[in-house]
Formats: structure tokens, C-alpha cells, sequence
């Protein structure tokens, strides 16, 4: 039995459980569900990562994002890669060969991720 498996049996057994309780947020399995649907849902209308096994890398702040978003590039078939935010981003982005980048806005390393992807 995989992650993703076991991760939607208890989606399905216990639904408004706690999955994931941190001192600032928590989700329940249901919530978190709906965020991987989300991301999976970004991940399907990107190009790049149309088929599977394509590299993504994660960079968010929130542990509860960062969950999710990994449960959803797994979902998707695809490799993943979280990226070490005390250290240069090229160098990892590189190192992984990524193809596509899930992060969020409202991350204080937004701005050092768009400057990357725009040079």
C-alpha cells in the first residue's frame, strides 16, 4: 500500500479528522484533498508536466501546502523535489532537472523564484 492509498483511505474513513496539526493551522483529510485537487488541477493544465513522471519542484512555506502539493504531484505520477529554501535555488533547480515549479504567491521566496523563471 502506497502514501497516496493509505492517505485516501483515511480521506475516506475519517474525513473531517486531522491530518495534519501544526501550531499555526491544521487541516482535516477532507481539506486536504481539496488542496491536492487544486494543485493537481494546476499541475494538468501546465504543459510541461502533461505526462507523467515530469520533475516538480515544491517551494511553499506553509507545511500544510506543502503537504498537499506533494500529495498531489504524486497523485499526478510525477517526481518531486522540495526545495531547500536556505540554500540558492538555481543550483537545486538545476541539480533536479526541474520542469515546473509549484509555489505560492504569498511565500516570502516568491519573489526570488520569479527571478529565476524570468531570466
Amino acid at each position: 500500500q502506497n502514501l497516496v492509498s493509505a492517505m485516501w483511505k483515511s480521506m475516506q474513513t475519517k474525513p473531517h479528522s486531522i491530518c495534519c496539526e501544526l501550531p499555526s493551522s491544521c487541516l482535516s483529510y477532507t481539506q486536504l484533498f481539496r488542496l491536492a485537487t487544486a494543485f493537481r488541477q494546476l499541475l494538468r493544465r501546465n504543459r510541461t508536466t502533461s505526462c507523467k513522471k515530469t520533475p516538480v519542484a515544491i517551494c511553499m512555506d506553509m507545511m500544510t501546502e506543502r503537504m498537499a502539493a506533494i500529495l498531489a504531484v504524486l497523485m499526478e505520477g510525477h517526481a518531486f523535489c522540495v526545495l531547500d529554501q536556505g540554500h540558492e535555488f538555481t543550483d537545486q533547480l538545476q541539480a533536479f532537472d526541474a520542469q515546473c515549479i509549484l509555489g505560492s504567491s504569498k511565500d516570502v521566496v516568491w519573489a526570488r523564484l520569479q527571478e529565476i523563471c524570468y531570466q
